[in-house]
């Protein structure tokens, strides 16, 4: 009991950001095109200077994990994208199956992983999901639009490159900034790093109100069914495929575990970004991603109390 208290209460601490973002958005204090400004602003300008500053004030030693964490990213989506493929088969509707598909395919790494990482793994766990994520978008969209592809023929279907590179530039070149600076010795001017430091320090308050902020529980009496498959395939496969991949590419527990607790999270709320290319079952996304979050926030502590314990 005393290792799960271990592990539960630094997670219970990721409750009340969200418990926040779901209080304000049943208020009505923010709706869901603020939601939408709050994410652009944390994707596109917190999150680069979030990423410098934590590469910049990183110990040199952990740059070996940037290889091997950043390739465990399209290895694991792999897997799960033919996971997820078994699972859609069940399903005889081609959006339906595209939204099994992609809710299996895709997890909740950017918004809800990095306050569970940098809540059970401090810094060091922050850093390696952040070299996880460097090649997300990219993923998220080759085989986002490829699941489009398999089941509805790549209807409204085309590659969002510009969309791609605007979301996917900004961090990658943060984190090679960063490690210039670092590795070159820079020493910041003491006013750079005071004005935005504490701006990048904001990013993982505002993911976990923003993750709260999208919940929406109002649609949770549709697609309950298929979104409990999903929720049991994503929240205990996950992290067994996760396990393996970091058995297969990780050298050190961080990295290791930071891969397992990462492979533990819900369905992904930027899945509905993909409906811009093709047409999927709303309903069954929407209850998915909220379901699995809920239901997520007993099984993380689990997950964790292995990895961690």
């Amino acid at each position: 009991m005393d290792d799960f208290l271990r592990v539960a209460v630094p997670v219970a601490r990721v409750l009340i950001p969200i418990g926040l973002g779901v209080l304000l958005r049943w208020m009505r204090v923010f709706n869901d095109d603020d939601g939408a400004v709050l994410r652009r602003f944390v994707v596109r300008f917190t999150v680069p200077l979030f990423v410098f500053f934590s590469i910049y004030e990183s110990s040199p030693d952990s740059f070996r994990a940037i290889g091997p964490m950043a390739a465990a990213l399209p290895v694991y989506t792999a897997v799960l994208f033919g996971i997820g493929w078994v699972v859609a088969r069940r399903f005889g509707d081609g959006r339906r199956r595209a939204a099994v598909h992609n809710c299996i395919t895709f997890c909740n790494y950017g918004w809800l992983g990095y306050g569970v990482a940098y809540a059970l793994q401090g810094q060091e766990g922050l850093q390696r999901v952040i070299y996880f994520l460097l090649l997300w978008w990219p993923v998220f969209y080759a085989f986002g639009l490829l699941i489009g592809y398999v089941h509805l023929g790549g209807q409204k279907g085309c590659i969002p490159l510009r969309r791609t590179l605007a979301l996917a530039l900004p961090p990658v070149g943060a984190m090679v900034l960063g490690l210039g600076a670092n590795l070159g010795g820079l020493v910041l001017p003491a006013i750079a790093v005071e004005s935005l430091k504490p701006l990048g320090e904001m990013t993982v308050p505002i993911i976990l109100l923003s993750v709260g902020m999208m919940l929406d529980f109002s649609r949770l009496h549709h697609e309950v069914r298929p979104a409990l498959l999903i929720s049991a395939v994503s929240l205990a496969v996950g992290p067994l495929v996760a396990w393996a991949v970091a058995a297969l590419l990780t050298r050190d527990a961080v990295s290791h575990a930071a891969l397992v607790l990462e492979g533990a999270m819900p369905v992904a709320t930027v899945i509905p970004l993909l409906e811009e290319n093709y047409e999927m079952d709303a309903d069954l996304v929407s209850t998915s991603i909220v379901l699995s979050t809920v239901l997520s926030l007993v099984s993380i502590p689990i997950v964790a109390l292995f990895v961690l314990g």
